[in-house]
């Protein structure tokens, strides 16, 4: 199948039938994923109109999981991790790429490294009165906020836990990129089809997030 989908994603992509392109371009990535295939992926959707932190930080954790990412995504995807308040993913990527050599061990990187590295030791010292605070309050942001804690430090069961309880409680200020961090936490704790409902919550939430939880369900 692989061969006959790209050769049919050429295609679109010459003829500007950009609907079929992307559709074609999901598929290839659920059956025949490449480095190739991935940076396409990302060429997709860094365009302007589909542009934000939810869909681009999402993409890069999708083809981190896939071992997919090329020597120019491990910085783009520890500072999208920055921006959205997840510094321990951004050590991880700030780290793996230093070490393959994919990132320069520049002052500026060193820095940015040491900076997100100290953003870990914070997060992890206001955990306790988070973990304390996040029930009591009536809103949903203060759980989804700690589910991002949880998540950054790779605790994915806990991370489903508040996730879940931020989307009950409501109010959130990105619903859509609660229930792909639900999504995700799910998919590393082995619960595909509870991943799957996630991230079509995640879908409807946002037209924009669609793409991107579509590309994760097919994994799931």
């Amino acid at each position: 199948a692989g061969p006959l989908l790209l050769n049919l994603y050429k295609a679109y992509h010459e003829t500007g039938n950009d609907a079929k392109r992307m559709e074609t371009l999901h598929r290839l990535m659920a059956v025949a994923p490449s480095k190739d295939v991935f940076k396409w992926v990302v060429n997709a959707y860094e365009q302007p109109e589909v542009k934000d932190p939810v869909v681009t930080i999402n993409v890069y954790r999708l083809g981190a999981s896939r071992g997919l990412l090329s020597s120019e995504h491990y910085a783009k995807f520890a500072e999208a991790a920055l921006d959205m308040s997840s510094p321990g993913e951004a050590v991880a990527m700030l780290e793996k790429g230093m070490a393959n050599g994919a990132i320069k061990k520049d002052d500026r990187n060193n820095r940015l490294l040491t900076d997100a590295k100290a953003q870990v030791e914070r997060l992890k010292a206001t955990l306790p009165q988070l973990e304390k605070e996040a029930p009591a309050i009536a809103i949903g942001e203060p759980s989804a906020k700690l589910a991002t804690a949880y998540f950054t430090l790779k605790n994915y069961a806990k991370a489903s836990e508040a996730a879940k309880s931020g989307l009950t409680k409501g109010k959130l200020r990105r619903p859509d990129d609660v229930q792909m961090l639900l999504g995700i936490a799910l998919f590393e704790t082995k619960k595909g089809a509870e991943a799957k409902s996630a991230f079509k919550a995640a879908a409807a939430a946002n037209a924009k997030v669609s793409g991107v939880a579509d590309l994760w369900s097919s994994l799931a």
